[in-house]
């Protein structure tokens, strides 16, 4: 699998695509194992690439919520 393949079927958003994309540090066309990929993008991310949109920004949001009320 292709890691634009990987972007489009889990429905990267253009921001993490490009991190992703740059943590990879390889050919976005170059043929990757997809287990590969998703080891890559949980490593970059903190997230299960196969979890919902909505499921994954709640995460983001409780994650900076937690950073924000430690430093108070």
């Amino acid at each position: 699998m292709k890691a634009v393949e990987f972007i489009r079927k889990y429905e990267l958003s253009s921001a993490l695509a490009a991190g992703f994309l740059d943590h990879l540090r390889r050919d976005p066309e170059e043929d990757v194992q997809e287990e590969v990929l998703r080891n890559a993008f949980k490593e970059f991310s903190g997230i299960e690439p196969d979890r919902s949109k909505k499921v994954r920004t709640s995460e983001i949001n409780v994650d900076e919520d937690e950073k924000l009320s430690s430093k108070a």
